[in-house]
């Protein structure tokens, strides 16, 4: 499996993140951050990717950012749904 399958995505449809920037409006070094996952997305910018990459199926948004980092609160959370507390 991909490392980073977001990477993918903007290679294997755009051929680069230089495209993928002119198609957003965003700087080369934002989107190049995000695409490598030096920087966290906003949910705003995780729709805008969707859709620039004509992201439609749940199955394939879910592959695709599923490599995201999880926020510290939600594995809290999850650990302690876990141990039944």
């Amino acid at each position: 499996m991909q490392r980073n399958p977001l990477r993918g995505a903007v290679y294997e449809k755009l051929g680069s993140c230089t495209v993928l920037a002119g198609i957003l409006g965003w700087s080369g070094r934002k989107t190049r951050d995000i695409v490598s996952g030096q920087q966290m997305p906003t949910a705003k910018d995780i729709d805008e990717l969707a859709r620039a990459l004509e992201i439609t199926e749940p199955e394939e948004f879910v592959r695709v950012f599923n490599f995201l980092p999880r926020s510290p609160q939600k594995e809290d959370y999850e650990n302690k749904m876990t141990r039944g507390e």
